[in-house]
């Protein structure tokens, strides 16, 4: 059975909550999407929430924890309107201290609307494929923590990446096939666009399309940057061609 049939789509389904809970199970702490999940903010007894069943499971588990470890339990969390969803808890005692008591952090993950959100993403992600190959262009990015340098296109849905290396590698490439100054001159304002994580620019530059085919190709650059999870740099945009190979 698929999880979040029943559930996911209500407007108190989150994705995840971080508690904070004393040794008394008393919540002293949350974020805002466990707060939104059990729809009070003040007098949370964590004990309250959790599905009878799991309540001996959990205490144990609670109480066992010594500073610097942590640990992982599956069990039903009831919302403020008194429905219970699968959460995928990690508890750690990280050492943390309250008035001289020792306090656990909890995350707790629930999983109805973590697959809702996924099958969700996974929708979007065959629509942008879609989309993707009716562009009849050139797609390319730059990630910074790497030095990966890709040109991508998409065809029937499927993706492949005709050039994909080192920044450093591509420009030891391209100073050999560039012809004159006028086509390194525009590279280089290309590669220092890439480089240098420029935001919002456009640009012209001849290029290859082929890891082993030196033909150049004339292409209008259009890019942005942006940013992931983990703050990395990457510049992303698209390649229009100008005209045919010179």
């Amino acid at each position: 059975m698929i999880i979040s049939e029943n559930h996911f789509g209500k407007d108190n389904c989150v994705a995840y909550g971080d508690v904070l809970i004393r040794r008394n199970y008393e919540v002293i702490n949350a974020d805002e999407h466990f707060y939104h999940f059990v729809e009070k903010l003040v007098g949370i007894n964590f004990l309250d929430i959790v599905h009878p069943d799991y309540l001996s499971d959990f205490k144990m588990t609670f109480q066992s924890l010594r500073p610097g470890e942590e640990t992982r339990i599956i069990l039903l969390l009831r919302n403020g309107i008194g429905e219970y969803y699968w959460s995928d808890m990690y508890l750690y005692n990280r050492g943390k201290k309250l008035s001289g008591e020792n306090v656990l952090e909890a995350r707790c993950y629930f999983l109805s609307a973590v697959e809702g959100r996924y099958l969700m993403a996974l929708d979007n992600v065959n629509k942008y494929r879609t989309m993707l190959s009716l562009y009849r262009n050139y797609l390319f990015d730059y990630n910074s923590a790497n030095d990966m340098f890709t040109i991508y296109i998409y065809r029937g849905n499927q993706c492949s990446a005709p050039i994909k290396c080192p920044l450093e590698q591509f420009r030891e490439r391209m100073s050999g096939l560039l012809r004159n100054d006028s086509e390194k001159k525009e590279f280089g304002i290309f590669y220092n666009y890439l480089k240098n994580g420029a935001n919002t620019f456009n640009c012209m530059v001849y290029l290859p399309m082929d890891s082993d085919n030196d033909e150049l190709y004339k292409f209008k650059v259009t890019g942005d940057r942006l940013f992931t999870t983990d703050k990395d740099v990457i510049v992303a945009g698209f390649l229009e061609t100008v005209d045919g190979a010179v």
